[in-house]
């Protein structure tokens, strides 16, 4: 019994330390943590532009802090085709964004990305290549294209125009575009 209560009472410390490291990491909070959700938005989003991709191929770029983030993402998306086609996924440090293949169509910032936005919107500007994240601050710096945040406790889906046309992407379809009556979207002109 008592080697029972040790495990217990180290399990429950590390817990504490996890929890502890990663409020400490400085991490932003994503309102939408369902990376599943994620997946599925960018999904059904994506096929809304007027570029729709002939494949869907996304590189998540991810702070350190965020590798497991990117990891869970990864899996969520490999999960999920697009125009009966797997979706294509790769995982990249920020450090090494040169050596992106030249077919990526979609960049994912991860969390613990901020003081990078700019290189990463410029990077990504340069190459034609849509943005996407789950931190909605991202999004409202005009930085990222498409973000998913939260209304009245439901998902909502944030695109900013000015980084969608940087990318080559448009957005007119009306019944896409309807989904600003309902607090389901937001558009950052």
């Amino acid at each position: 019994m008592k080697t029972f209560r040790q495990l217990l009472t180290l399990w429950i410390g590390l817990r504490i330390l996890c929890v502890a490291a990663t409020a400490s990491s400085g991490l932003e909070a994503m309102p939408i943590e369902r990376l599943d959700l994620q997946a599925k938005l960018l999904h059904t989003v994506i096929r809304f532009s007027t570029q729709i991709p002939e494949q869907l191929v996304v590189a998540i770029v991810y702070s350190a802090e965020a590798e497991n983030i990117a990891q869970d993402f990864q899996k969520e998306l490999l999960a999920l085709e697009f125009n009966n086609r797997p979706v294509q996924v790769e995982l990249i440090p920020p450090e090494h964004l040169e050596t992106l293949e030249p077919h990526v169509n979609v960049l994912y910032v991860t969390p613990g990305n901020a003081d990078r936005l700019d290189a990463l919107a410029t990077f990504a500007n340069n190459r034609g290549i849509f943005t996407v994240t789950g931190i909605p601050d991202y999004v409202e710096a005009q930085k990222i294209a498409l973000g998913f945040g939260e209304y009245r406790h439901k998902p909502q889906i944030l695109l900013c125009f000015p980084a969608a046309n940087q990318a080559g992407h448009e957005f007119k379809n009306p019944k896409f575009l309807n989904l600003q009556t309902t607090g389901k979207l937001r558009i950052i002109k």
